[in-house]
C-alpha cells in the first residue's frame, strides 16, 4: 500500500526558482524564464517556463497562454470565471492543491490533485495525445 501525499513543500533554492512576481505586482506581456518562477502577484500574457517549476501561490493570479517544461504547483487562481482563453500546458507533473481555483484549458503529462481543488473547464492528458501521435 502506498502512502498518499497530503501536502506540498516549496523550496525555492532546491527547485531552482530564480524568478518572482511579488505580491501586489501586476505583470502583462510575454515572459520566458530560464529557471523556475514563483508568482505571488498577477501575471497576464504568454509565459514560457524552463529549467524549473511554476509555483503560483495563494493570492496569485495567472492568465493567458502558459507553457511549463517542468512541474507546476498551483495554490492560487488560473483564469477567471468568464475567461475561456487561458491555456496552461505542463509537460511535467501538475499539482492542483486544495487552495487552487482553475478556469480554462489545462493540459498535463502527470497530475496530482488534492482534496478541495476547485477546477472549472477542461483538463486533458498530454500522454494520450503523444501516444496517438507516435502510432
Amino acid at each position: 500500500m502506498t502512502k498518499r501525499q497530503t501536502s506540498v513543500v516549496i523550496d525555492p533554492v532546491a527547485m531552482n526558482i530564480a524568478n518572482k512576481v511579488a505580491a501586489g505586482s501586476k505583470v502583462t506581456g510575454d515572459y520566458a524564464t530560464g529557471g523556475g518562477i514563483l508568482i505571488e502577484g498577477q501575471f497576464r500574457g504568454n509565459l514560457h517556463v524552463t529549467d524549473g517549476p511554476l509555483v503560483l501561490l495563494e493570492g496569485g493570479h495567472l492568465s493567458g497562454c502558459i507553457e511549463v517544461q517542468g512541474d507546476a504547483y498551483i495554490f492560487g487562481t488560473i483564469g477567471a470565471d468568464s475567461d475561456d482563453q487561458t491555456t496552461v500546458t505542463v509537460r511535467g507533473e501538475l499539482h492542483l492543491t486544495s487552495k487552487c481555483h482553475v478556469h480554462g484549458r489545462i493540459l498535463f503529462a502527470k497530475l496530482a490533485t488534492y482534496q478541495g481543488a476547485n477546477v472549472h473547464g477542461s483538463i486533458e492528458s498530454l500522454v494520450q495525445d503523444e501516444q496517438l501521435a507516435g502510432s
